[in-house]
């Protein structure tokens, strides 16, 4: 266990990096850090043999140009699909603010990328709802 700063608010514990099934939601891997670890340096660990894609969270941003990632011909083969975090979502948001008539365009787009976002994160949940049976 170790201390941790996220914002302006310390932090003791430890963290519990979790790979479940993309399609029962059981969990199958559990690797444990201390709370000052990154997650994408533990992002590998996780990952079963079998395994042909991985959803995962802003944390992990980058993980498929690590040493550990590009060097396993079975890691590098992987669809990593990341979220990317909330800065990025909300960057094109700037072009609301424009000429009239580019508002009026930006309007009228489809947001796919919010659209990818939100099915990537009923995936990811799937590894939320071990942690609710464990803690109830």
């Amino acid at each position: 266990m170790a201390h941790a700063k996220k914002g302006n608010q310390w932090h003791f514990g430890m963290k519990a990096h979790v790979g479940a099934d993309a399609g029962t939601g059981m969990v199958h891997t559990v690797e444990i850090t201390a709370a000052n670890v990154t997650d994408v340096t533990e992002g590998a660990k996780p990952v079963r043999p079998d395994d042909e894609f991985v959803n995962a969270d802003a944390g992990y941003v980058g993980i498929e140009k690590r040493a550990e990632v590009t060097g396993d011909e079975r890691l590098s083969r992987i669809d990593w699909r990341i979220s990317p975090r909330p800065g990025k979502a909300r960057a094109p948001d700037a072009k609301l603010y424009g000429e009239a008539m580019d508002h009026l365009r930006w309007v009228g787009q489809p947001r796919w990328d919010t659209f990818a976002a939100y099915l990537m994160s009923k995936v990811r949940s799937k590894v939320e709802h071990g942690f609710y049976i464990v803690k109830h």
